[in-house]
């Protein structure tokens, strides 16, 4: 692609910028299909064992619950173990500019994976009793620092094979299509786990499955060298980093993703107010992500075949729809059947809007220092959501206090405070538009 289609779009898909009789043949299915194949497996396992958002989260936040915390202590320890989220820009910065033995990608990604797995096993034994508290958050903040590390080398494979191929959507779509299957099977077994007090058997087979994953890294992962030294490494990435619009794109961007997921309705309040207050069982609360996980299915399966036919411009209003609707989705939530239906429109709804934020990232990322800044855009995005997991609690409680203990009242008021937060990002459209989308 010449530097005139850069300048003129830099959120426009490679592919589509380029002239017919320029445009880079269609790569080889055998080429492709590995790759997605690899997405796919480490995406799986991700969705499955991480600690904040995965199968552990549930059973965590009920064993906590019954320690006798409150909902402000879960969201702090959530919130804690969560931190490692938005230090994605040191992963980067490592995988890009620290190569091991001339490799970026497959040293990290066989070190973290294996580090999930012993990390664990160890924590298998320690959830019998409050004491442990301590010692389990620094246990699982390591683990989490694993997870992060290989989810930002995964995507620094994704941004490399798939700009020059036009294929940054499909990537993400397989990626956050497999973490929706996760999704699908995790949630009632979360919930199962939950229900039962199986959480440190579970940390046995997550810690098994994880392990799996650094099985599948040594087989399939392969990379060229780069034998250029750190310094030569990073004049390289700065020299592409000023050219165009790269700076100017990525700071508003970066603005964007964090307003869309700073959101104070958060999952422990949710999982408070099914539970407890709508008494909904564990297991049923469980289900409830299963089916959510059916519906992003639907929306990564659509999104595969869409997402290179619709103006950006579009999609980012879209996104910004698709955030509001999904927070409100939940007022109308009280009793099982509307928890179902709120549910899958929750799924539907989250995975487009996550998708068109990640399919921006991914498209407007220089490749000389995909890790880094593509890790950058998504710690700024987990940043935001971490800080909406710790006010949403302390916010939960505070808004039923102010109700006399309505928790009904309290749990209404923060959907509509969460859906305010997202609206407020039609506020950064028009710098959007300056920066570039069309």
């Amino acid at each position: 692609m010449n530097n005139a289609n850069n300048d003129s779009n830099p959120y426009a898909s490679p592919v589509a910028d380029v002239p017919a009789d320029d445009a880079p043949p269609a790569a080889p299915l055998n080429v492709i299909w590995p790759l997605y194949c690899l997405f796919a497996a480490l995406y799986f396992v991700q969705g499955i064992v991480e600690p904040t958002a995965g199968v552990p989260a549930q059973p965590m936040q009920s064993r906590l619950q019954d320690w006798g915390r409150t909902q402000t202590d879960i969201g702090t320890f959530l919130g804690f173990i969560g931190i490692p989220w938005s230090l994605k820009l040191l992963y980067g910065l490592i995988s890009d500019f620290l190569p091991i033995a001339g490799l970026r990608r497959f040293p990290y990604l066989a070190i973290s994976t294996a580090v999930t797995g012993v990390a664990f096993l160890w924590m298998s034994r320690l959830w019998t009793s409050p004491a442990a508290q301590s010692q389990l958050a620094w246990l699982l903040l390591a683990t989490c620092v694993a997870i992060a590390t290989t989810d930002v080398v995964v995507d620094a494979l994704a941004v490399e094979k798939g700009q020059p191929l036009g294929l940054t959507g499909q990537f993400q779509s397989v990626q956050w299509g497999a973490i929706s299957v996760a999704q699908i099977f995790g949630g009632a077994l979360a919930g199962f786990i939950a229900q039962h007090g199986l959480l440190g058997r579970s940390f046995i087979g997550f810690g098994i499955l994880s392990l799996a994953s650094f099985a599948v890294v040594l087989f399939a992962v392969r990379e060229p060298r780069h034998f250029r030294p750190p310094k030569e490494n990073l004049r390289q990435a700065w020299v592409q980093l000023r050219s165009g619009r790269h700076i100017t794109v990525l700071l508003v961007v970066g603005l964007f993703l964090f307003f869309w997921n700073f959101n104070p309705f958060s999952a422990n309040v949710q999982q408070h107010y099914s539970t407890k207050v709508l008494g909904l069982s564990e297991q049923f609360y469980g289900n409830l992500y299963s089916l959510q996980g059916i519906t992003q299915v639907i929306s990564a399966v659509a999104y595969f075949h869409l997402c290179r036919r619709i103006p950006l411009g579009w999609l980012v209003h879209g996104s910004i729809v698709c955030g509001v609707l999904m927070t409100l989705c939940y007022l109308p939530m009280r009793d099982a059947t509307t928890a179902v239906l709120a549910s899958l429109f929750f799924g539907l709804t989250y995975q487009l809007g996550t998708l068109i934020q990640l399919d921006i990232a991914a498209r407007v990322v220089p490749t000389e220092s995909a890790a880094t800044l593509f890790a950058l855009l998504m710690a700024i995005s987990n940043t935001g959501t971490t800080a909406g997991i710790f006010l949403g609690g302390w916010w939960y409680d505070g808004l039923t206090s102010y109700f006399v203990g309505n928790r009904h009242a309290a749990f209404d008021a923060l959907v509509v405070i969460g859906a305010g937060f997202t609206a407020c990002c039609w506020l950064l459209v028009p710098a959007l538009r300056w920066a570039g989308v069309k």
